[in-house]
């Protein structure tokens, strides 16, 4: 049996530059690796199957089975795989986790199955299964743009500390509804995040009330009660708050580790749930 982990991420900028005529939107966003992780188990098998410590998971449309089961068809690899998933991400949060799974499911099973494929390849399957897959093909700190398929390696950034709250905000459809309700007075032009990749870049240590989400004014509008969640951040002790993807998670990061801590222990104390997670290197992951 073979054991990887799949890390989550957290979105530093994630802007929408324009709607494309397929229908998708065009974005920027610098994208950071954070070492909360998945773990999955593989071992090969006859078929394909999927379980998990949470019964939600084990659907034939998680994007684990959907993976498996696009590269036996695309490849004609007739054997199978018999995967465990111990689920730790929070589910449908902004970080990931579910594309995440699916690249290291996609690089895992490449080697497993002895299947040879380029990253190139891998990359291009990837794309078929869901947008967000091309950064977890990657990791550390890397800037996307285009509708996710686009992405540049950007420098490690100095080690930073992650308070992270998700909101228990119920929403149907999430991706759908909140791209649903973006508009032209959302879209700008990529110059915060390249401003942010150009700062990494050069070695500064990232200032977080330069970042960016065009979501936040969507939920503002959408689910106002995610003010009681970023006034919670704030009151913890965090310096400014910031979303991650397209939410409902929300942020803030440190350069202390025990200041972090302190910003969680005094969360705790006010009966929130957070999860503190620190950056990793594009070697780490």
């Amino acid at each position: 049996m073979l054991t990887k982990k799949s890390f989550a991420k957290v979105n530093l900028t994630l802007e929408i530059l324009n709607k494309r005529d397929d229908g998708f939107h065009d974005i920027a966003s610098v994208i950071q690796s954070i070492d909360l992780h998945d773990e999955i188990y593989f071992q090969n098998a006859a078929n394909v199957s999927l379980t998990s410590n949470l019964k939600s998971m084990e659907s034939k449309n998680n994007l684990i089975v959907k993976s498996a089961e696009l590269l036996k068809e695309l490849t004609g690899y007739e054997g199978g795989i018999d995967i465990y998933l111990k689920k730790c991400i929070p589910l449908s949060s902004g970080m990931g986790g579910g594309s995440s799974n699916a690249a290291c499911t996609l690089f895992t099973l490449n080697t497993l199955w002895n299947l040879q494929l380029s990253f190139t390849r891998i990359l291009e399957i990837g794309l078929l299964i869901g947008s967000d897959i091309p950064f977890f093909l990657n990791s550390g700190t890397v800037l996307v743009k285009g509708k996710g398929d686009l992405f540049e390696q950007v420098s490690d950034i100095k080690e930073m500390h992650f308070v992270i709250v998700t909101p228990r905000l119920d929403i149907n459809n999430k991706t759908a509804t909140l791209y649903g309700h973006i508009t032209p007075e959302h879209f700008s032009d990529g110059s915060i995040s390249d401003d942010i990749r150009d700062r990494i870049n050069q070695g500064f240590i990232l200032d977080g009330t330069t970042t960016y989400n065009a979501f936040e004014t969507v939920y503002d509008t959408l689910f106002p009660e995610i003010a009681t969640y970023r006034r919670a951040l704030l009151t913890a002790g965090a310096a400014w708050v910031r979303m991650t993807g397209s939410g409902p998670s929300i942020y803030t990061f440190v350069q202390d580790m025990q200041k972090a801590l302190s910003i969680s222990e005094n969360l705790s104390g006010m009966g929130y749930v957070s999860i503190v997670s620190s950056s990793i290197q594009s070697n780490q992951s």
